[in-house]
């Protein structure tokens, strides 16, 4: 078994299962922060969708280690470690 073809065909497998996780957050970027080297005049509107989307984006992350931090009380994970993650 030639283990240089095994290695890369995972890596392109991981490769395409990055652009898949990647592709929808870039393009609802791109569709909604007006790029503000072609349109200068809009450039307090592109800082100002750049924080929504940064607070958006925050607020998602808590929420979800929130949630799963409810749930590691189902598994039995233990709550330091958690609270550990979500500090940093």
């Amino acid at each position: 078994m030639n283990l240089n073809l095994y290695l890369s065909d995972i890596d392109g497998w991981l490769v395409c299962l990055k652009w898949a996780v990647i592709a929808p957050l870039h393009a609802t970027l791109y569709y909604t922060i007006p790029d503000c080297k072609v349109k200068q005049n809009l450039f307090l509107v592109t800082f100002f969708m750049s924080i929504l989307w940064t607070a958006i984006f925050s607020y998602v992350m808590v929420w979800m280690v929130s949630n799963f931090m409810s749930c590691s009380q189902v598994k039995r994970i233990n709550n330091r470690m958690l609270k550990i993650t979500k500090i940093r």
